[in-house]
């Protein structure tokens, strides 16, 4: 298993992570029903090396009104995050995945079949290494 920070490129992770619309963090903290924005900035902290993977994210977190997520991420964070609101929406997101993956869903626009082409591929190369990477908890020593 690679140390953490040594994984490839934003852009060569997720290209759409640096072209496609972000999302405010507060927007979806709301949206989540979180009770406070700081509790949401927990969340991204604790997963920090997924979302990272998954598109920008800064070293450190100073003002959450102003750190925006690439969709990526905020549908990791509406997976992970266990909010009532956040629990409904994954169940909509694998109902969809399932529809997709049972080839009930289909790219409209050629570009669009290719960009999930391109997903597939990530995803293919990630590994489960690199998934148990992902999803382990920070050490803090070794990244300062």
């Amino acid at each position: 298993m690679r140390p953490i920070g040594i994984l490839p490129s934003t852009a060569a992770r997720n290209p759409l992570a640096t072209s496609e619309e972000t999302i405010p963090v507060l927007r979806l903290a709301r949206a989540l029903s979180f009770e406070k924005p700081a509790d949401i900035g927990r969340l991204i902290e604790q997963h920090r090396n997924a979302l990272w993977s998954l598109g920008h994210l800064p070293f450190t977190i100073t003002d959450l009104s102003a750190f925006q997520l690439s969709k990526s991420q905020a549908a990791y964070l509406i997976a992970v995050s266990g909010t009532e609101r956040a629990v409904s929406l994954a169940m909509l997101m694998a109902e969809l995945f399932a529809m997709f993956s049972a080839g009930k869903l289909v790219a409209v626009k050629e570009e669009d079949a290719d960009e999930i082409t391109a997903a597939q591929g990530r995803e293919a190369v990630r590994g489960p290494n690199d998934a148990a990477m992902l999803i382990a908890p920070i050490d803090r020593a070794a990244t300062h």
